[in-house]
């Protein structure tokens, strides 16, 4: 996003019951997996990323005055930035795990 703020969103996935199975498509046999999954996303801004600005009790006051007033209106808009790629992710993630119910 720039060189103050970075969009992370961490990803967490855990698969229960795994099995193999086949299943026929249009005629040809394909291998497949089948069972439980629980994923959880987290996103979240992570600002002055480096570090510079946490060295000395001066910064630090200085890095929460200027993102809570001054860099305001740019926190709105990466949050929002974020959250559309969130989005998007899971949007994805959720149509490509229920592509197994359409396949039977």
């Amino acid at each position: 996003m720039s060189d103050y703020v970075k969009h992370k969103i961490q990803v967490v996935a855990t698969f229960i019951d795994i099995q193999d199975t086949t299943a026929e498509v249009e005629g040809v046999k394909q291998n497949y997996q089948k069972g439980k999954v629980d994923i959880m996303l987290t996103a979240f801004l992570e600002t002055d990323y480096e570090g510079t600005m946490e060295d000395k009790p001066f910064y630090f006051f200085t890095r929460f005055f200027y993102d809570k007033f001054i860099y305001k209106r740019h926190s709105k808009e990466a949050e929002a930035n974020l959250l559309a790629e969130f989005n998007l992710l899971y949007n994805e993630l959720k149509a490509y795990l229920n592509i197994g119910r359409f396949l039977k």
